[in-house]
């Protein structure tokens, strides 16, 4: 029997083992030797697969005097395997060449141990390989180890992935490596986003979420294995899929991701509460929160016990009184059950979400612990566990007591990469969920480290990482922190005269605020620094110079459109020139990199206003509202454009958010006004447009103001004259008895605009009155205008107001009198 393929392709994504049919030709005899190398995780083993090394890699036809790139040729040998014969065995067996590539490449920068590989071709060195990496003009981190090996896995990987026509799987392995390819770069680059993102949605199509029967217990052994693995699969590509939106910030995107590979596993997670002690020496319990998780074991039974390396770093900090885990009253199964693997990998990507949407709020964080300290109960797989360490870190490194401890527990997780204890973890075991992981490289975890050495002070520590990768930039950080700005140029000056290049040439003109070493650096790239052009740019714009500015932008976002930062800043210069067209380019640029940045939204809304589309600025405003709803400022916009587009429902909630977050002055009269007129005129009309619903939400909307505003005439008027439109004469004559007493501040009875507005108050008063014509009430508004009419005699008796103000007594009193 032949091999199965489909088979061979999802055990290459799930890490997991081949039980499928095989026969003894030499193409499946090598296909299983390459797959179970790569399964063992010997991924060198799979180069000297004899089928492999004879007709994929043999180099020896690469002729001394060839002067063109390897990788052409490497590429022309594959197309010409194909050629011979595109069968989908030749096509998986290319596959497997080019996943073991990606993995030696992973193993050496992410996971370990480090195997220090030979250059695939002697003669390419590794600066040729870092400037063929290096896109956008965003280099390619010169310390990344072997990156001849990911060059040959994009050969295939990347650039063959159509001629792999037979292979479900292939494009999966596309958006890997191109995530993994950015993950070296310097910045972001258009290019590899738009390659993962078009790879993963295919990707999420070619394995979707299987449906699962009513009763799964009639399901024989075999089907509800084949189920499983079914939804395993289709649950790794949509974690995937998710993390690649985390790892560009779009936390939305990657939340729909994440929720659809928790309903692939069924797994069940909820945010709960319980009674504990957090603390040593605490003598009561108060209520903490805790994640409820559950996974579906209908299926599959879940792992045994957790794994205890990486070592976990405690605190030593006697006058730390926090607990190590908190102790519950109540034994809850669901908060520390095991589960499955898989699902501890969903659960840290939620905890991603969760810093993603609000890095910095303190209960934010407390929901971050909650999801970490469920993962670390269980953990089943090396990785898992340094993920939810490292996440754990980063919680910490933000309080003074336990900011030590963090920096040690990430000290030991880039230790772990070669340590001795550490190699016992194969590196298949290291391997077999990094994909479902956002796990940073070595160089950066190390960066991170670097960085919080030195906030918390100790500098020397953070310069020794720093220089040992070379990281020019943090360098410099590192002395201007010691206040040695000097030495800091003086360093890059040696540098420089070393070897010019254009970041150190840019790192200069930070440091020393001139604008020629910038242009230096766009002359010694040869017109390929975006960075120099960007910092130009931010130079013109702080000297006001918009034209100037947009002009270095523009250059800058043609050789890498990917820095949301960048159009950002183009927008505002647009604005500032009344450039409106070119600011609606920039800030839509902005929110489709970005989808979550409420400014951009904002600012893309004001330049609708401006250009008249209100409709597209309605929605603009509720996306901005949507991802950040604590800007009174824009509740506000939002209302008055809800109003223009006849969003009254809209407009209605958006008031009541406002006065929920807005202190003083909660209510936006002027916006009000223009509600409330709508709303009169479509009783008036009797068309009754805006119906029941939404008079019903405006009325509730009426009471919460009443609660919330005492003292305001203008909001009485505005009051009385809907609940008059609306035929209600007893509140309208309420609300005009509010505002006749609210006029009447201090000293209305001697200064004219005041009286003024009284007496126009009164001939309201008068009006609504009348038209009540209620006893009681005649009588009460008839008292209340006497004592006007006394009190304002000395200063305006025989003026047109005060006779006004008399007139309106009279008529008030005749209307009593033929009650009475």
């Amino acid at each position: 029997m032949s091999l199965n393929i489909l088979q061979l392709e999802t055990c290459l994504i799930s890490a997991s083992p081949y039980t499928g049919p095989s026969s003894d030709s030499p193409i499946e005899v090598a296909i299983l030797a390459a797959f179970n190398a790569i399964h063992a995780g010997q991924y060198a083993d799979v180069l000297v697969v004899p089928y492999i090394a004879e007709n994929l890699l043999n180099f020896s036809d690469l002729d001394d005097e060839w002067t063109e790139d390897p990788f052409t040729f490497f590429r022309q040998k594959v197309e010409d395997f194909l050629l011979d014969d595109s069968s989908s065995l030749r096509q998986l067996l290319i596959l497997l060449t080019g996943i073991a590539y990606f993995n030696i490449f992973l193993q050496n920068n992410w996971t370990g141990p480090s195997t220090n590989p030979p250059n695939i071709y002697s003669k390419l060195s590794k600066q040729d390989s870092i400037e063929a990496l290096s896109l956008e003009g965003e280099e390619f981190y010169k310390h990344v180890v072997c990156p001849q090996y990911l060059q040959a896995a994009n050969v295939i990987l990347v650039d063959m992935v159509e001629d792999l026509t037979e292979l479900k799987s292939r494009y999966i392995w596309t958006g890997r490596c191109s995530l993994y390819h950015q993950q070296c770069l310097l910045g972001p680059v258009d290019k590899l986003r738009r390659v993962a993102e078009t790879s993963y949605q295919k990707s999420v199509f070619a394995f979707p979420i299987p449906a699962t029967p009513e009763d799964v217990q009639k399901l024989s052994a075999e089907e509800k294995k084949s189920l499983r693995e079914q939804q395993l699969l289709s649950a790794r590509v949509e974690l995937e899929y998710g993390l690649l939106y985390s790892h560009y910030k779009s936390s939305f995107r990657a939340l729909e991701h994440f929720k659809q590979a928790m309903r692939a596993t069924g797994l069940r997670v909820q945010l709960s509460g319980a009674l504990g002690k957090r603390t040593k020496y605490q003598t009561f319990d108060t209520s903490q929160l805790v994640v409820l998780a559950r996974s579906n074991t209908e299926l599959d039974p879940l792992p045994e016990g957790g794994e205890e390396i990486p070592e976990t770093v405690e605190n030593l900090d006697p006058s730390h009184v926090a607990l190590e885990k908190i102790q519950y009253v109540k034994d809850m199964p669901d908060a520390h059950n095991n589960m499955a693997t898989i699902d501890q990998a969903i659960m840290l990507a939620l905890c991603l979400f969760v810093k993603n949407e609000n890095p910095r709020h303190g209960l934010i964080a407390e929901e971050m612990w909650a999801y970490i300290e469920r993962v670390l109960k269980n953990p089943n797989n090396w990785l898992i566990h340094s993920m939810a360490l490292l996440l754990k870190s980063r919680i910490e490194v933000r309080k003074s007591k336990t900011v030590d401890r963090a920096c040690m527990q990430i000290e030991v997780l880039v230790n772990q990469f070669d340590s001795d204890l550490e190699r016992e973890y194969s590196p298949a075991v290291r391997m077999m969920f990094l994909h479902s992981l956002s796990f940073p490289p070595k160089f950066k975890l190390s960066k991170e480290l670097g960085k919080h050495w030195l906030t918390i002070g100790s500098v020397d520590s953070a310069l020794l990482i720093f220089n040992q990768l070379e990281m020019w930039e943090e360098i410099i950080n590192c002395y201007v922190a010691r206040n040695d700005k000097e030495k800091a140029k003086t360093l890059i000056r040696e540098q420089l005269a070393v070897k010019e290049s254009p970041e150190l040439l840019c790192i200069l003109g930070d440091l020393t605020k001139e604008l020629e070493h910038y242009e230096r650096a766009w002359t010694v790239s040869r017109g390929r620094c975006p960075r120099a052009k960007r910092s130009l740019g931010i130079a013109c714009m702080a000297k006001l110079d918009f034209e100037a500015a947009i002009a270095h932008f523009e250059v800058a976002v043609k050789i890498n459109p990917q820095y949301a930062s960048i159009w950002f800043r183009m927008g505002c210069c647009a604005l500032g020139i009344n450039d409106l067209t070119r600011g609606q380019r920039c800030f839509s640029r902005v929110v489709q990199l970005y989808p979550e940045d409420s400014e951009a939204w904002n600012n893309l809304a004001a330049v609708y206003i401006k250009q008249g589309k209100k409709k597209e600025a309605f929605k603009a405003l509720k996306e901005s509202l949507k991802n950040k709803n604590d800007n009174w400022k824009v509740w506000e916009n939002f209302v008055l454009v809800a109003i223009d587009t006849c969003e009254f429902s809209e407009a209605i909630k958006a008031m009541e958010e406002m006065m929920a977050i807005k202190e003083e002055n909660p209510v936006d009269i002027e916006a009000l006004t223009i509600l409330i007129q709508y709303a009169i005129e479509d009783i008036k009309s009797g068309q009754e447009y805006l119906g029941n619903f939404i008079h019903a939400k405006l009325k509730n909307l009426l009471d919460k103001i009443q609660q919330k505003v005492s003292e305001d005439p203008k909001l009485w008027d505005i009051f009385a004259r809907y609940w008059r439109a609306s035929g209600d004469l007893e509140k309208a004559v309420e609300y005009r008895t509010r505002q006749i007493r609210a006029v009447q501040k201090v000293g209305w009875e001697d200064t004219l605009p005041m009286f003024k507005e009284v007496v126009s108050v009164s001939t309201s008063v008068v009006s609504d009155s009348i038209a009540y014509n209620n006893k009681s009430q005649l009588y009460s508004i008839k008292l209340l205008l006497t004592n006007c009419v006394k009190k304002s005699e000395n200063s305006f008796e025989g003026t047109e107001e005060h006779n006004q103000l008399k007139a309106n007594l009279q008529e008030l009193t005749e209307t009593y009198n033929q009650i009475a």
